[in-house]
């Protein structure tokens, strides 16, 4: 498999995670078949069989990752695929390597851009019809709700390049990545069972209360006062919060799907229903305007939208550099 590698996605501020991941990578996935590689700023890991990228000083999310691509390419000449996770994924139970290499091995056989790995998180919801020609995984198919996502999941490097837009940051990837993934012939694919079982351990940089149960049922050292923590109470209202705003976002993204699909009467409820829960603006106006237009003024709409999103994620780039650089443009 010396064209797939395991890249964690880090950085130093996070760097107290990293001995929970690779105690539990070792323990869950004994038998990775994959080079594993660790991408940070200036720390780096004495973790055995792991090797450091250290791409220096943060100037965005998306531009630390493809420098940390740059950089493991470099190392590792002809490699076309990437398992990519984050520093805050810890494994819950034994990862069958057998299954990961044979799906592995069809993501390089049908050039995928994208095929998920996890298929019951929030985030990552299993697709609505499976392949024909391989078992357990289905298509993402145009207009899925979050269709690009940071959850696990085994990336071709030309893919993941082409959404890392710079300036964005780990949410606009996923939001702006997924629109941006309606204009290219990348196949998406996602797994319609959980192949990876991992919790994401923390929110808001704060541990959850699932993730210190996680350490304590590993019989791993609980961390320090480095690093807050949820108690359950705050948690709950946290996650009740998010789920709100989830049902509230899932709803006006329902509508652009019914919209770019030409269903303009299931576009203007599903609209109309979440500018009853939140209020109108100027976009969700532009948005039934161009609805009730048809497709192809949703989809210039939402060339618009885009455009304008990566603009101000450039821009936001730029000005943290010129800050940090001392430059006053």
């Amino acid at each position: 498999m010396n064209d797939v590698a395991l890249i964690v996605v880090s950085c130093d501020r996070y760097a107290d995670l990293w001995p929970y991941f690779f105690a539990l990578l070792r323990r869950q996935w004994s038998d990775c078949p994959f080079s594993v590689f660790l991408g940070s700023n200036f720390l780096t890991t004495a973790e055995p069989g792991v090797t450091s990228i250290a791409v220096g000083p943060d100037t965005s999310w998306s531009t630390g990752v493809r420098r940390m691509l740059d950089r493991l390419t470099e190392a590792r000449p002809g490699t076309e695929y990437v398992l990519l996770m984050l520093e805050d994924f810890l494994l819950t139970a034994p990862v069958d390597s057998g299954r990961v290499v044979d799906l592995a091995a069809a993501v390089r056989q049908h050039e995928v851009g994208y095929l998920r790995l996890a298929a019951d998180l929030p985030l990552a919801i299993a697709p609505q019809s499976q392949l024909p020609h391989l078992n357990g995984v289905g298509s993402i198919e145009s207009g899925a709700p979050y269709r690009i996502t940071l959850q696990a999941a085994l990336w071709r490097i030309s893919t993941l390049r082409a959404l890392l837009a710079p300036g964005m940051t780990p949410w606009d990837f996923e939001t702006i990545g997924s629109q941006i993934s309606e204009t290219r012939r990348d196949q998406l694919w996602g797994v319609t069972s959980t192949v990876l079982h991992y919790d994401h351990v923390l929110e808001k940089g704060k541990w959850k209360p699932d993730g210190l149960r996680i350490l304590r049922e590993a019989h791993l050292p609980l961390p320090g006062n480095g690093r807050p923590a949820f108690s359950e109470d705050e948690f709950a209202s946290y996650r009740e919060q998010g789920e709100m705003d989830a049902k509230r976002s899932a709803q006006r993204g329902k509508a652009l799907r019914y919209f770019l699909k030409g269903r303009r009467r299931e576009g203007l409820r599903a609209l109309c229903g979440y500018v009853r829960a939140t209020g109108p603006g100027v976009s969700e106006v532009a948005l039934g305007v161009a609805g009730m237009i048809g497709p192809v003024a949703t989809r210039g709409l939402l060339a618009v939208y885009v455009a304008s999103r990566l603009r101000d994620c450039a821009r936001r780039e730029r000005d943290e550099m010129s800050a940090k650089s001392g430059d006053p443009r």
